[in-house]
């Protein structure tokens, strides 16, 4: 028994007992096995789009976390104490040199206060002049002339004052209370001895020159560090009572003034925090390398296959197992972490040049190889080797070597005596390490050349590094100025954090970072998976039409036969019956 409707056959097979939909949909899943095969490695590619896609966001995580060390400043971590914070309180950066420091304050920096003492206010709603008037009040030795017009109050008088624009704030005024009457003050914002507050002129009465007493005198701080000056006479005066530029990388902060003898500041070092640091480092490398472990791992189960040509799907492991792209990241930030330090040399104890610290390994940090340790292929510190603490005996020896090792950031330095380091183009001039040579005839340089590209020379014997060179930039001044031909060496030092950015940053980039080029071309290979599979769908539909009305065909036919069949049965047994 068949209908038709909208295009559409449908039947049951009720004619001939036959499950005609059970045959169609037999053969339909025969038919679909090239579709659902493709729609298998599409799900394989956008799994491994997903994985690549989550491998990048790890590195942009690293980079993140990278560079907030990346200078020696935010890696090395100095302390300062004092013996006194009550009187002098400090902190240090990574600049401050270790040692002790003898300070002496003699007085504390303050500002200047006058107040109007000789004029009462018994009410601060009252008018203070009937007609317009004007006060000039002198700061830091700069008149501005307020306008006071007829009838403004006492209150009025202060919101005049601090809201001139002339004033800038510099000058604030209040209206201060003895309980009976209120009074007139005004105060100097800047501490230091300059900055005097002054009535040099006023129409206005009760609030001249005359009416004011000061109160409270502007002064300087007044200190001595170790034994400077040393005319006990004189003393180092600042306008604050904070500074930073007496002893280079510490902040002192002066509160109270103190005996003869002074105080003690100690700067050290915070090897706690430093180790803090190193740690955190390999805890973040570990997170990219266990990431790269997860999506690389060969004896996960994961079926895959790479070629949409195949019939059968290879059981590859891990989903990006054998990534070429996945290899080049683990294999280059690998690498960086083993070799040695760009710009950085080994010590010579000999000269006693050079650096004491140039690998990662020789402060404990290796790769864990043992195969049978959930470690394995991590970070780790091992100090198995020379049965110490390798970290925590070099943050001892030289910290300042190891902070380099992790954070310098084009760091120059002068290994010879014939040339100073002097300076460089951060950006443009290029870590690494540089020969120089020079020649001088007559007391003239004639000429100097830098890893064997000419160099740029100036009369005040600086030896500059040519454009388009590694070495643009780098200038040195030489100090071997005798006739003859000189060498010399110097390094630019790149650490471990900086190297890890840069390669970081090129393994990211949006549009030349290898995981998102090969993720563009995974994307490719699932839109082409997408055109072929809605070619599939469109043959499987118009297969399964076809079926239907072949086999609608085929049952309205049977269902002719039976009622042939039934006929002739009817006509014979009507034989049989006459």
């Amino acid at each position: 028994m068949s209908d038709t409707w909208s295009g559409s056959i449908s039947f049951t097979g009720l004619g001939s007992d036959t499950d005609w939909d059970s045959i169609i949909e037999a053969t339909m899943d025969i038919e679909s096995h090239r579709k659902v095969q493709m729609e298998d490695w599409q799900a394989d590619w956008e799994e491994k789009v997903t994985a690549l896609q989550e491998l990048n966001q790890s590195l942009l995580d690293l980079e993140d976390w990278l560079e907030s060390y990346d200078t020696p400043e935010e890696f090395l971590i100095k302390t300062a104490t004092s013996t006194d914070s009550d009187a002098v309180s400090v902190s240090a950066s990574s600049e401050a040199e270790t040692g002790t420091h003898t300070v002496i304050v003699n007085q504390l920096a303050q500002n200047d206060i006058i107040m109007a003492t000789g004029t009462a206010i018994t009410d601060t709603s009252a008018s203070l002049t009937d007609t317009d008037q004007t006060m000039t009040i002198s700061y830091a030795g700069e008149e501005t002339t307020i306008d006071v017009p007829a009838g403004t109050t006492a209150q009025g008088l202060v919101n005049l004052i601090n809201n001139n624009v002339d004033l800038g704030g510099d000058v604030r005024a209040k209206l201060i209370s003895d309980g009976s009457s209120s009074y007139l003050q005004l105060r100097g914002m800047d501490l230091g001895a300059g900055n005097t507050v002054e009535i040099t002129a006023s129409t206005l009465t009760g609030y001249t020159s005359s009416d004011f007493e000061r109160t409270q005198t502007a002064q300087n701080a007044q200190v001595r560090v170790d034994g400077f000056p040393t005319d006990t006479s004189e003393w180092i005066e600042l306008d604050s009572n904070s500074t930073e530029e007496v002893i280079p990388g510490v902040t002192m902060t002066f509160k109270d003034v103190t005996d003869a003898d002074g105080l003690k500041i100690t700067v050290g070092i915070d090897t706690e925090a430093i180790m803090a640091n190193i740690e955190e480092f390999v805890a973040q490398v570990n997170v990219v390398r266990a990431k790269v472990l997860e999506l690389t791992d060969s004896e996960v189960t994961n079926s895959v296959s790479t070629d949409t040509d195949d019939d059968e799907d290879v059981d590859d492991g891990a989903v990006l197992n054998g990534n070429y792209g996945v290899q080049i990241v683990s294999q280059n930030l690998k690498s960086i972490i083993a070799s040695v330090g760009i710009g950085f040399e080994s010590y010579d104890e000999e000269t006693g040049l050079g650096d004491m610290y140039t690998t990662l390994a020789q402060l404990g940090i290796v790769t864990d190889t043992d195969q049978n340790s959930a470690t394995c292929g991590l970070l780790i510190f091992d100090d198995t080797l020379l049965d110490e603490d390798l970290l925590a005996t070099a943050l001892e020896e030289d910290p300042e070597g190891v902070a380099m090792l992790f954070a310098a950031d084009s760091v120059g330095e002068s290994k010879s005596s014939e040339v100073t380091f002097m300076s460089l183009v951060n950006g443009t001039t290029q870590a690494g390490h540089y020969d120089i040579s020079y020649t001088i005839e007559g007391g003239v340089v004639t000429e100097a050349y830098i890893n064997g590209n000419k160099a740029s020379i100036s009369d005040d014997w600086e030896i500059t590094g040519a454009a388009g060179t590694p070495e643009s930039g780098l200038a040195v001044r030489i100090e071997d100025r005798n006739d003859g031909t000189h060498t010399a060496d110097v390094d630019v030092k790149q650490g471990k954090i900086q190297e890890l950015i840069a390669e970081l940053t090129e393994l990211t980039d949006t549009e030349s970072g290898t995981l998102n080029i090969i993720a563009d071309n995974y994307q490719d290979i699932i839109d082409g998976l997408d055109v072929k599979i809605e070619a599939e769908e469109a043959r499987l539909d118009l297969k399964e039409q076809r079926l239907t009305e072949q086999y609608a065909r085929v049952e309205s036919a049977l269902e002719t036969y039976s009622n042939l069949e039934t006929q002739l049965d009817s006509l014979i047994a009507q034989l049989d019956s006459d």
